[in-house]
């Protein structure tokens, strides 16, 4: 008990004999601006309340490791939003309607179909996604156009895997309308895809 004691009274003032004590026996190797952030800025102001943060990726790169490349992320989304829209302009051909891409127009919608026979249109909005995602984004506008045509709105979910594109239909796929604050919603892809059914 006393060795325990005694030991334990060194390592208490082992910093008036090395200030860098903790840096010296961490399994961790600080980069040069940690420790003059810590040692020399932040320990002499009294009383101590400081959160040390750095940017995301910082340390990777300090350190040599590969970056996401964001022009890649980008790339890969639009590829995603691409076959999605391919596969559900071709569901709505095999259903032997006429569809049309409106996706650069910010309807609402990404997909307007001629109803052959009734001069009547259905809306369809496409959200794909890559296989294992979590989460889909709907704007307002979206959601707001799904309640004004109940009837005639379709959100098409889309689950792309390497090159193939699976689509699911959704009707009225929204329980009440956004608070007037809000820009766009994240639901939840899983429980969406389970409520979908097959284009039709």
């Amino acid at each position: 008990m006393l060795r325990l004691g005694s030991e334990a009274h060194r390592i208490r003032l082992a910093y008036l004999f090395d200030p860098l004590l903790a840096i010296h026996t961490s399994l961790v190797d600080p980069l040069p601006h940690q420790i003059t952030g810590v040692y020399g800025e932040m320990l002499p102001r009294q009383p101590l309340r400081f959160l040390l943060a750095e940017p995301a990726g910082l340390l990777e790169r300090t350190r040599g490791a590969r970056q996401a490349d964001p022009g890649q992320f980008a790339r890969d989304t639009e590829r995603v939003a691409k076959l999605a829209l391919d596969a559900v302009l071709a569901a709505e051909r095999r259903l032997h309607f006429e569809p049309r891409d409106v996706s650069s127009d910010k309807y609402g919608y990404d997909v307007e179909s001629k109803i052959p026979g009734t001069g009547k249109l259905r809306f369809t909005d496409v959200k794909g996604r890559a296989k294992g995602a979590n989460t889909v984004t709907i704007t307002k506008n979206e959601i707001l156009t799904a309640f004004n045509k109940p009837e005639d709105f379709i959100l098409a979910i889309v689950e792309v895997d390497g090159d193939a594109a699976v689509p699911r239909y959704l009707r009225q796929p929204f329980q009440r309308e956004p608070d007037f604050g809000v820009t766009s919603v994240n639901y939840d892809w899983s429980k969406l895809w389970l409520r979908a059914e097959e284009p039709a």
